[in-house]
C-alpha cells in the first residue's frame, strides 16, 4: 500500500497551482477552456490537465498598422505582441499570399529582453510592381515553446492593378509673383484613378535654380531676388479630399521672394521636380507635367518674378525750348533718374514718342540712332551705371516756307511713362542781321582842290 501511496504525492506535488483550486473553480475553468476549444477530446484526467495548461501560456499576437496596403507604393508594417515582459526570444513570422508579391515570405523577429513587442517592416520596395491583381498577405507567427500563437494572426489586403496608381504635379506650367508680395506659393495636387479607397503618400524632390554660368537664360539671382529651395516635399494621405468620386490631394510649394529698390522688371527662375526612388519607386506613382505628359527624370517651372513698382523717380526735361531752320540749331532732351533710392539693375530701354507739328526726317534729325528701327517710337539705351540719357533734336532746313513747328516728347520705360511732356519749337522765320551802309557827301569834286 505504500507504493500508491507515494504515486499520489508525486502527483499533487507536480501538479500546478490551479490542480489545487477548489471544485467550484476547477469546473469553472473547465467550462471556459471547453467554451473556447469544444472539438478536442478530454476523456482522460491527462488530457484535460494538458488542454487547461495550454491556454495559460503566455500569448503571443501579431497585427497590422492597416489593414489595406497600396503595393509597391507602401510599407507593410506588423507588430509582434507577447503578454509579458522577458527573455530575449526569437519569434518567426510567416507570409502567406494570394499573389506573387513578395519573394522572402519568412522574417525572424527579436523581442529583446525586457520589451513585450518587436516591429517587422515588409518595404514597399519588395512588392513586385507588376502583379496587376489585388488580394490578402496573411501574417502568421511558428509555434514557440511555452506560447500560445494559435491566435497570432494577422490579414492584410494588397491593392495591386495597372499603373499608375497615382499621378501628381504641379497645377500649372509658370507662376508670376510680384516681388513686393515677398512670398508665393506653387500648388502641388495629387490625384488617385478612379475607384480606390483612398489616397496615398507621395513626395518629390524640389529645386529652384537661378542666373548663373551655366544658366543665362535666367534673370533672377539666388539669395538676391529668391530664397533658394531644396529638399523633399511629401503629399500626405491626410491631405487628400474625394473632388467628384476621385481622391486628391494638394498642398503648396512656399517661395519666398526678396523686395528691392532696384527696378529689375520681369525676373525669372526655374522651380523643378523629381520622384524620390525610396518614396516613388515605380510606375504607380507618376510624376506629370500639367499637361499630363511625363516629365522624365524631372519637371521643371518657371517662376516670374515682376517688379513693376520699383521704377524709379525719373525727370524729362529739354534744353533750349526753341530752335531755328534756318542755321539747323539743335535742343537736348535728356530723361534723368531723380531717385536717390531706387535704381535699375541693367540697361533700360527708354521709349521716346516724338508727336506735334513737325515731321521727324523732314523736319529735324534726332540723334543718336534709333536703338530699335523696328519699333514704333523712338528708343534709346540708359546704361545701368547712368543716371541719364540725352538726345539731340537738330532743325533741318528747307525751301518751303512753313510757319513755326513743334516737336512734343513723351518718354516712358518698360511701357510705364516717366517725367512729364516736353516741347521744343522749331522757328522758320530768317534772321536779318544788322547792316553797315557807307555814303559820300557829293558825287563830284576837284581833285587837290576839294
Amino acid at each position: 500500500m505504500a507504493q500508491p501511496l507515494f504515486l499520489t504525492l508525486a502527483m499533487l506535488a507536480a501538479a500546478p497551482a490551479w490542480a489545487q483550486a477548489s471544485p467550484t473553480a476547477m469546473q469553472d475553468l473547465r467550462t471556459s477552456h471547453n467554451a473556447l476549444e469544444p472539438t478536442a477530446e478530454r476523456s482522460t484526467a491527462g488530457t484535460r490537465t494538458t488542454a487547461v495548461s495550454s491556454r495559460l501560456d503566455p500569448q503571443i499576437t501579431i497585427t497590422a498598422n492597416r489593414d489595406t496596403i497600396f503595393g509597391s507604393l507602401e510599407d507593410l508594417r506588423l507588430t509582434v505582441k507577447r503578454d509579458a515582459a522577458g527573455n530575449r526570444l526569437v519569434v518567426t513570422v510567416k507570409l502567406e499570399q494570394d499573389e506573387q508579391w513578395l519573394a522572402d515570405r519568412s522574417h525572424e523577429v527579436t523581442i529583446r529582453a525586457g520589451d513585450t513587442i518587436a516591429d517587422l517592416t515588409i518595404s514597399r520596395s519588395e512588392f513586385n510592381s507588376n502583379v496587376t491583381r489585388s488580394g490578402d498577405v496573411v501574417a502568421t507567427v511558428d509555434d514557440i515553446d511555452g506560447y500560445e500563437t494559435a491566435n497570432a494572426k494577422a490579414t492584410v489586403f494588397v491593392i495591386s492593378q495597372e499603373a499608375p496608381v497615382v499621378t501628381f504635379g504641379l497645377s500649372q506650367e509658370s507662376y508670376t509673383f510680384a516681388e513686393d508680395v515677398g512670398r508665393g506659393s506653387a500648388e502641388l495636387v495629387a490625384r488617385m484613378v478612379p475607384g480606390m479607397p483612398r489616397g496615398v503618400t507621395v513626395a518629390t524632390l524640389i529645386a529652384t535654380g537661378g542666373k548663373d554660368a551655366s544658366h543665362p537664360e535666367f534673370t533672377a539671382t539666388s539669395g538676391e531676388d529668391y530664397e533658394p529651395v531644396s529638399g523633399g516635399l511629401m503629399m500626405v494621405e491626410g491631405k487628400y479630399e474625394l473632388e467628384n468620386g476621385v481622391w486628391v490631394g494638394r498642398t503648396d510649394v512656399i517661395l519666398s521672394l526678396l523686395d528691392d529698390d532696384v527696378r529689375e522688371g520681369t525676373e525669372t527662375f526655374e522651380l523643378s521636380l523629381a520622384p524620390i526612388p525610396e518614396l516613388s519607386h515605380t510606375d504607380d506613382a507618376q510624376l506629370l507635367n500639367p499637361d499630363g505628359t511625363a516629365c522624365g527624370d524631372s519637371c521643371r517651372h518657371l517662376i516670374h518674378i515682376t517688379d513693376e513698382e520699383d521704377i524709379p523717380a525719373m525727370e524729362l526735361s529739354v534744353s533750349p525750348a526753341e530752335i531755328m531752320e534756318e542755321g539747323e540749331t539743335s535742343s537736348t532732351a535728356t530723361l534723368s533718374i531723380t531717385d536717390d533710392v531706387k535704381s535699375f539693375a541693367t540697361d533700360q530701354v527708354v521709349t521716346l514718342a516724338l508727336s506735334g507739328t513737325a515731321t521727324k526726317g523732314s523736319d529735324y534729325m534726332v540723334t543718336p540712332a534709333d536703338a530699335d528701327q523696328e519699333a514704333e517710337d523712338y528708343q534709346v539705351i540708359l546704361p545701368v551705371e547712368s543716371t541719364s540719357v540725352e538726345v539731340t533734336l537738330k532743325a533741318m532746313s528747307d525751301d518751303v516756307n512753313d510757319p513755326d513747328e513743334k516737336i512734343e516728347i513723351a518718354a516712358a520705360v518698360e511701357g510705364k511713362s516717366v517725367g512729364n511732356m516736353q516741347a521744343v519749337r522749331i522757328m522758320n522765320q530768317r534772321m536779318e542781321l544788322p547792316r553797315i551802309t557807307v555814303a559820300a557827301n557829293r558825287d563830284t569834286i576837284i581833285a587837290g582842290m576839294e
